[in-house]
C-alpha cells in the first residue's frame, strides 16, 4: 500500500498526512497551519469542536491497518502520543512498544458533506476561527490513532460506528453498534493525545448570509514534501 513514516508525515495508499505536533492534534481540532523552515508543517490548535457537536453528524472509522514498525527508526515514528488498549486505558506509544505489542493503526474520518454540515450548523466558534485565520485557517478531518490489535478488530467489526459525548472532558467516545454478544464493548474512548498522523482541510469557498460567513465548498490539504 506504499506505507511511508517520518516525523513530518505517514504516508498511506499514496495519500500524505501531517504528523507535526501530532501530539497537539484531536479529531476535528482547528487553527492556523503553519510552515515552518527546516522544521515539520504543523497545526497550531486554537480549539477543538465539542463531542456533543461532533456526534451529531456521521463519521467512518476503517481499519485495521497493519504496519511493520520495524522497518522505521525511532525518529522516524516516535511521538509523544498514547495508544488505546483493550483494557480501556491508554499507554505511551512508541517503536519499542509497538514492536511488543500487536498494534494496529485505526483511522476515523469525517467525510466532506459531513463536515461542511457540522461547521455551518453546530461549530461557529470552529467556523469564526477559520474564517478569521483566512488561506491558513485549517479543521482535522480525519485521525489516524494507534491501538492493540483486539480492540481495532472490536471497531472494524461493528455494525455501526458513531461519535458520542465521553464521561469525562477528554477527548470523545466511539459508540459501538453491537450486534453480538451483550459482553461485547459498545463505547471506546478515544482520549486526547492519540493522533499519531492527521488529515487537514480548508475552506475553498465561502458564501455569505445575513453578514455571517458559511462554509461553500471544502478541499483536503495533504502534507507535501516538507
Amino acid at each position: 500500500m506504499g506505507v511511508k513514516i517520518s516525523n513530518s508525515k505517514f504516508v498511506y495508499n499514496g495519500k500524505s498526512y501531517f504528523r507535526g505536533g501530532s501530539e497537539d492534534v484531536n479529531f476535528v481540532s482547528y487553527g492556523e497551519k503553519k510552515t515552518p523552515i527546516n522544521r515539520p508543517n504543523y497545526l497550531s490548535v486554537a480549539g477543538t469542536v465539542r463531542p456533543k457537536n461532533i456526534s451529531k453528524v456521521k463519521i467512518k472509522v476503517t481499519g485495521p491497518y497493519d504496519i511493520q514498525w520495524e522497518k522505521y527508526s525511532d525518529n522516524e515514528v516516535n511521538v509523544g502520543i498514547k495508544y488505546l488498549t483493550l483494557a480501556g486505558g491508554t499507554v505511551g506509544f512508541s517503536r519499542e512498544a509497538a514492536n511488543k505489542a500487536d498494534l494496529k493503526l485505526m483511522k476515523i474520518t469525517i467525510g466532506e458533506n459531513q463536515l461542511e454540515k457540522l461547521l455551518n450548523e453546530y461549530a461557529n466558534t470552529a467556523r469564526r476561527s477559520i474564517e478569521e485565520e483566512g488561506n491558513d485557517g485549517r479543521i482535522v478531518s480525519a485521525v489516524w490513532v494507534v491501538m492493540e490489535a483486539q480492540l481495532a478488530e472490536i471497531i472494524s467489526n461493528s455494525s455501526s460506528v458513531s461519535a458520542d459525548v465521553p464521561i469525562d472532558s477528554s477527548g470523545f467516545t466511539l459508540d459501538l453498534g453491537t450486534s453480538g454478544s451483550s459482553t461485547t464493548k459498545s463505547k471506546i474512548s478515544v482520549p486526547e493525545g492519540t493522533s499519531f498522523a492527521y488529515l487537514l482541510h480548508k475552506v475553498k469557498k465561502w458564501r455569505k448570509e445575513k453578514g455571517e460567513k458559511y462554509v461553500k465548498e471544502l478541499e483536503d490539504d495533504m502534507q507535501g514534501l516538507n
